[in-house]
């Protein structure tokens, strides 16, 4: 476990945190994350050969995400991934019947390392 869990922090480190285009060169903004080493965009579902889903940064799922999130959510910090929340990331869930691809389902997770024997911890603040 401890091995798996050195890898992953490898990649994360690796892998591009959230970029965001100003003026100039490209920014990051947000704190690394173990999650950035899983990122995805319209992965399938296993078993459920309708949907897809997408993990990433503040821009995954965009506008219909935004929307979602919004319904629930009135902390733009939380939706934005700023913050407090910087080190979240965003998980979505899209179907992909005969009205095309659509977001249904977003959420905002974190994830918490504990120690050998206790794993880690994926949270929904």
């Amino acid at each position: 476990v401890a091995a798996a869990e050195r890898r992953a922090a490898k990649r994360a480190r690796s892998a591009s945190p959230v970029e965001v285009e100003g003026r100039g060169a490209k920014r990051r903004t947000g704190k690394e994350s173990l999650l950035d080493a899983l990122f995805v965009n319209h992965a399938e579902v296993e078993g459920a050969p309708d949907f897809v889903y997408s993990l990433g940064g503040a821009d995954a799922g965009g506008a219909e995400a935004d929307r979602i999130l919004g319904e629930v959510e009135s902390d733009q910090t939380m939706i934005r991934l700023t913050s407090q929340f910087s080190g979240c990331r965003r998980i979505v869930l899209f179907s992909t019947g005969r009205h095309g691809v659509k977001a249904v389902a977003a959420a905002v997770i974190e994830l918490h390392l504990g120690g050998a024997s206790t794993g880690g911890v994926l949270e929904v603040p």
